[in-house]
């Protein structure tokens, strides 16, 4: 069940991409000055199920947060040091790429191309 879950998750995430991104574009231009911090998952969360139709609408919820998890993984958009806030701009240099963050904070470690964190010698 698990699989059939995952591969249900690998399909609909370039169709969800443009939704969750957006929604933390959305939420980023109405902070006064825009662009100026970060945004919670939660705040994230409520946006997309707001923008998402009918059909999303009941299935969004199920899958969002494996679809928002896989995003960050593969650096679509930066957090804060301990990944509690999304931007799609980097704010600061405190705001970093997930990969950015797990080689600064584990040297010698990194990202693989199946999304899990690894030792760069192996």
């Amino acid at each position: 069940m698990e699989r059939l879950f995952d591969f249900g998750v690998d399909v609909l995430l370039p169709m969800s991409t443009s939704t969750v991104m957006g929604s933390i574009e959305a939420l980023q231009r109405q902070q006064e000055p825009p662009y100026s911090d970060g945004i919670y998952y939660i705040e994230v969360r409520k946006e997309c199920l707001r923008q998402s139709g009918i059909f999303f609408g009941k299935m969004f919820p199920i899958v969002l947060d494996p679809i928002f998890a896989a995003l960050l993984r593969s650096d679509a958009f930066y957090a804060n040091p301990d990944c509690t806030k999304f931007s799609v701009v980097q704010i600061d240099r405190t705001y970093k790429k997930f990969s950015e963050q797990i080689e600064s904070i584990y040297p010698g470690y990194a990202v693989d191309h199946k999304l899990l964190v690894a030792n760069k010698d192996d």
